[in-house]
């Protein structure tokens, strides 16, 4: 396999379809790392607020829930307007990485084939593929990088330390499943909106591929 050849190829289909990726890859890749990093320092506060280093024990949660009812009983209308906004924000997080991953991975396809493509119709794409493709990502969360850790963390600040110790080695080797089972479907999403096929048949459709071509693997990641 030409890897420099593939690097150059995809290089110049950036260059050439640069409205494409701004609107299919930076800004739902934008959301994603912008959301993560909210995430992570509500996570750091929240283990300093647990009483794991010292100081009163608190639960972060609940005084962010206080304080917004609070500030919602005071202000109904704002409240009101906020709550649907962060609703609508929040399905946007949750749906639109998905769709835009579903219409690149189509868009990309046919451009490689030498058909036009343009934004309009990766919106259709985006629909085609995008049920399919939301359900595998919801089964593959179960042991992702970030449910593990928000386990981890929530049994960490419950616990404490010491109890925490005993259990470590459990979440330690669902890391490492999970890092294995994410290894093997990594061309699950590309059978789905490429080959069409149902979210199990893409997985042992991977699975497959990365056991037949794992140093092709390795070198793509």
């Amino acid at each position: 396999m030409n890897y420099r050849a593939i690097i150059r190829d995809a290089w110049v289909m950036t260059q050439s379809n640069k409205k494409l990726i701004w609107t299919f890859a930076f800004v739902p890749a934008l959301l994603t790392t912008i959301v993560f990093m909210g995430y992570m320092v509500y996570q750091f506060f929240a283990l300093r607020t647990s009483g794991l280093f010292g100081g009163e024990t608190k639960d972060l949660f609940s005084i962010i829930a206080k304080k917004l009812w609070q500030f919602i009983g005071n202000h109904p209308g704002v409240g009101v307007f906020l709550i649907v906004v962060a609703s609508v924000l929040g399905l946007v997080w949750l749906m639109l990485p998905v769709f835009t991953q579903g219409a690149l991975i189509q868009l990309l396809g046919r451009a490689r084939r030498g058909e036009e493509i343009s934004i309009l119709d990766g919106i259709g794409l985006g629909f085609r593929r995008f049920l399919q493709l939301f359900e595998y990502h919801l089964a593959i969360k179960s042991f992702g990088f970030v449910s593990v850790f928000t386990n981890a963390v929530f049994f960490l600040r419950s616990l404490g330390l010491e109890a925490f110790g005993v259990f470590i080695w459990i979440f330690l080797l669902i890391f490492v499943v999970g890092i294995f089972l994410t290894l093997l479907f990594t061309y699950s999403e590309y059978f789905i909106c490429l080959n069409d096929q149902g979210m199990f048949k893409s997985m042992m459709a991977s699975s497959s591929m990365v056991v037949r071509h794992w140093h092709h693997t390795f070198f793509m990641l």
